[in-house]
């Protein structure tokens, strides 16, 4: 393998490491998290185009820290996934419905938040910390 290649993909598989532990750290830390209330703006389910046999919701919310209101997509780390069209479908029409929400907001970046927080997709998060490891492995091995 050319040395410049060998670098890109090290480097490569370094931040890729770094986004995933990050994205570990945040999801493990938004449980104890500030909530505010939260108003849905946006809530809806479609058939996932990179797994056909998954459906995922999709939505947004508004939340006021310290009188500065934001707007969020984030509705959990992960992602929001579902195997029937009609969980999603359920799911998304609770987020509609005008109930009570709160968003769980990073105290140091308010623009930061969640409505579901913690980590819901922990054997996502798994898989993808295993590929990520035999990869290295084969990507540091002399």
């Amino acid at each position: 393998m050319p040395p410049e290649l060998h670098t890109f993909l090290t480097v490569s598989w370094a931040l890729a490491v770094g986004a995933t532990a990050l994205h570990f750290v945040l999801a493990a830390w938004s449980i104890v998290w500030p909530r505010v209330p939260a108003r849905i703006t946006f809530a809806d389910a479609t058939l996932n185009t990179n797994s056909p046999a998954q459906w995922q919701v999709f939505g947004s919310f508004e939340y006021t820290v310290n009188g500065r209101s934001y707007l969020s997509n984030r509705l959990r780390f992960g992602g929001v996934f579902f195997r029937s069209e009609a969980a999603a479908t359920g799911f998304a029409l609770s987020l509609r419905s005008g109930g009570s929400w709160s968003a769980y907001y990073c105290p140091h970046f308010q623009s930061l938040a969640v409505l579901q927080p913690g980590l819901q997709n922990l054997l996502q998060f798994l898989a993808v910390a295993v590929f990520l490891a035999v990869l290295g492995s084969s990507l540091l091995s002399p």
